[in-house]
């Protein structure tokens, strides 16, 4: 009879136990599963700025989630926009840390690095960009990013319509990026009724481009399409500067806050195309919360949030549906991003870049 009643207490008391654990628990939510989330991203190099910037979005929303009584762990690793380094951080992720999904900031990662995660069977997300290689780079390979060419058409149409221009200069660095961004922006440009005076291609270690500008002054450019890689986006625009180069110039997405920010007079009247965040402010104010200071740009903070937040929301899918997170990704459709994001049973849900202007040192919205 003791003993019977001390079993009841005993476990009268491991019920009450487990009712204060489990009181604050919300219904539909997983505590048992690791949520495990890979992100590979230029935390140090001439991209440092902008990575860091997208992994503090990603560690927002992974905090958000935690907050809410998930269990995830973010893994995040340094490839210094380096090919053998974004080789590397896949194989260590999908191999040694066997993460459930993966994103990178922009798609050149995903060139040296598809193989690795259609061949591991584990999704990558790109967050920055998309363009139509992507799309064909395998069934692993995911985005919810801003369309090369449809930005390229934009900027050229921009050239011709808004601002009335008719003789285009086209210059890029050697890369298969900007190759597709050149070429878009040539047809779309041509088909318009324009000219392309000068096209040509330069090796990204390329720090003198005088004897280009020479030559666009000579062809009667009236404005000037250029593709870098920082920093050289400043170093061509001082020396556009210096070389008295009367003519409209336009950058892609790949110009840096700090380029415009050195570039200084220079960068005066410089048209861009860049990606964007439909809530600037939540982000900055989430940013601060966190961190404590103010976030250089939003727009990036919320390229790594809704890359942490899709595949986050991807996984709790596949396990409320028993499935994988590659078929709960193909079949997303979520508004807890800054933007919806609406995969329709594919592999993309893109957007398309805002044109901005360099007015007074700030960057204003044109288009």
């Amino acid at each position: 009879m003791l003993k019977n009643r001390l079993f009841i207490l005993l476990l009268g008391f491991v019920i009450i136990l487990a009712a204060l654990i489990y009181k604050d628990r919300k219904p539909g939510v997983s505590y048992t599963e690791t949520i495990k989330i890979g992100a590979i991203l230029p935390l140090s190099g001439d991209f440092s700025s902008a990575g860091e910037e997208i992994n503090r979005g990603a560690q927002i929303a992974v905090k958000e989630y935690k907050d809410k009584g998930y269990n995830i762990n973010y893994i995040v690793e340094d490839d210094q926009f380096d090919s053998v380094k974004m080789v590397s951080a896949a194989q260590k992720l999908t191999q040694a840390d066997k993460v459930d999904a993966v994103f990178g900031a922009a798609g050149e990662e995903a060139r040296p690095t598809g193989q690795i995660f259609n061949k591991a069977k584990v999704p990558l997300l790109i967050g920055w960009d998309s363009n139509e290689e992507l799309k064909t780079s395998g069934n692993y390979i995911f985005t919810i990013g801003f369309t090369s060419e449809a930005n390229a058409k934009k900027t050229a149409d921009f050239a011709y319509t808004d601002l009335g221009l008719r003789k285009m200069a086209i210059l890029g660095h050697i890369d298969p990026v900007a190759d597709v961004l050149a070429d878009t922006f040539s047809k779309e440009f041509s088909s318009l009724g324009g000219q392309i005076v000068l096209r040509d291609r330069v090796q990204v270690s390329t720090k003198d481009f005088r004897s280009y500008i020479t030559k666009m002054k000579a062809d009667g450019a009236e404005g000037v399409y250029f593709i870098f890689l920082p920093p050289s986006n400043e170093v061509f625009l001082k020396q556009a500067d210096q070389l008295n180069l009367n003519a409209k110039l336009f950058g892609a997405d790949a110009v840096q806050d700090y380029e415009i920010k050195d570039g200084s007079d220079a960068a005066e009247g410089l048209y861009y195309s860049s990606i964007f965040t439909e809530k600037p402010e939540e982000m900055k104010k989430k940013y601060k919360e966190m961190f404590g200071e103010e976030t250089g740009n939003p727009s990036f903070v919320s390229v790594g949030y809704d890359s942490a937040v899709t595949l986050t929301e991807a996984k709790i899918k596949a396990i409320k549906n028993n499935t994988t997170v590659t078929e709960a990704l193909k079949n997303l459709k979520t508004n807890a991003t800054t933007f919806p994001v609406n995969m329709n049973g594919g592999n993309f849900s893109e957007r398309v870049e805002k044109i901005f202007q360099v007015k007074d040192g700030k960057s204003v919205e044109v288009k």
